[in-house]
């Protein structure tokens, strides 16, 4: 697929993000996460560039992820943890803030 680096690549609600801009935070990232422990990352699914980013740039290095809701309950979370195993959590800058075993 050809693009045009200066279009628009996403774009929720009244902001938006170019494919040149989303290539080099998705690279950024890319290079974060390989720097992680090898673990399942947990992203929480959301509508925000930061979760599109992360989720691309897992897929862009075969980061295995799980997706977790928003919405579940604490108890909900800590059941699905439980199924995963070794798994991470990072906090919104991207820093580890959990290791599962």
């Amino acid at each position: 697929m050809s693009y045009s680096a200066d279009k628009i690549a996403i774009q929720i609600s009244d902001q938006h993000i170019r494919f040149s801009q989303l290539e080099k935070r998705i690279q950024k990232k890319a290079k974060a996460f390989q720097k992680l422990p090898n673990a399942i990352l947990i992203l929480h699914a959301s509508p925000n560039f930061e979760f599109i980013i992360e989720l691309l740039a897992s897929l862009t290095i075969g980061q295995p992820v799980a997706l977790f809701s928003p919405q579940w309950s604490l108890e909900d979370q800590q059941e699905k943890l439980s199924l995963l195993g070794h798994s991470i959590r990072l906090n919104s800058q991207g820093d580890l803030v959990e290791h599962h075993s």
